[in-house]
């Protein structure tokens, strides 16, 4: 959701529109289709009994594909979520560095603790133009860095993590929609419609 700024600039607003409502309409039908395979359960038509992803599995090939369909569920959300958490990260330090005259972040490596700093100036123009003008990016020591961007990211995602899926859904879907219309509106006049430069588009397909 991050890149979808930069997907409308540079592919513009009626493919990647189009490839929203697309992956949109897709996502609905696989969500059926689990819904559908799970009210085929014996006694689970109005689905009364509650029977999660992976239950399906146990009851339907046993054990050995509950535990293997449980670690790869597990494993999928958890690189969804680590790579949420540093992209929002990332795309908040660059809003910091713009506005400002750079980013700070504090740097743990080994037992020594201290502060680096990124701006957007050291940054070729090659990487600039194809988004590889990231904060910290460089920093391939193997140490722990936390930036602002994390510190402003964990605000909101630490209270959503004490609320159900529905309350999150919903909040997600109004986020989204308030991101998408507050973008149209700030480059409303700069907006491209179509551009015949589709890479963004599929990378972030």
């Amino acid at each position: 959701m991050l890149n979808l700024p930069n997907t409308y600039q540079r592919s513009g607003l009626i493919p990647t529109t189009a490839s929203i409502i697309f992956l949109g309409i897709l996502s609905n039908y696989c969500s059926l289709h689990t819904a559908n395979a799970i009210s085929k359960i014996d006694g689970n038509k109005n689905f009364e009994k509650e029977i999660e992803y992976s239950q399906v599995f146990r009851i339907l090939w046993g054990r050995r594909a509950f535990i293997f369909t449980q670690i790869a569920f597990f494993c999928c959300i958890m690189c969804l979520l680590i790579a949420s958490i540093v992209d929002t990260a990332q795309v908040m330090d660059q809003i910091f560095a713009h506005r400002q005259e750079g980013v700070s972040a504090l740097r743990i490596l080994g037992g020594s603790v201290d502060i680096v700093n990124w701006n957007s100036d050291d940054c070729l123009q090659k990487e600039i133009e194809t988004g590889e003008c990231i904060p910290f990016f460089n920093e391939k020591d193997g140490s722990l860095l936390l930036s602002y961007g994390y510190i402003v990211s964990a605000i909101p995602f630490v209270p959503m993590s004490f609320m159900d899926l529905k309350v999150c859904t919903a909040f997600y879907n109004v986020l989204i929609c308030f991101c998408m219309s507050f973008y149209n509106i700030l480059h409303s006049r700069r907006k491209i419609l179509y551009s015949k430069s589709l890479d963004s588009l599929f990378y972030w397909l």
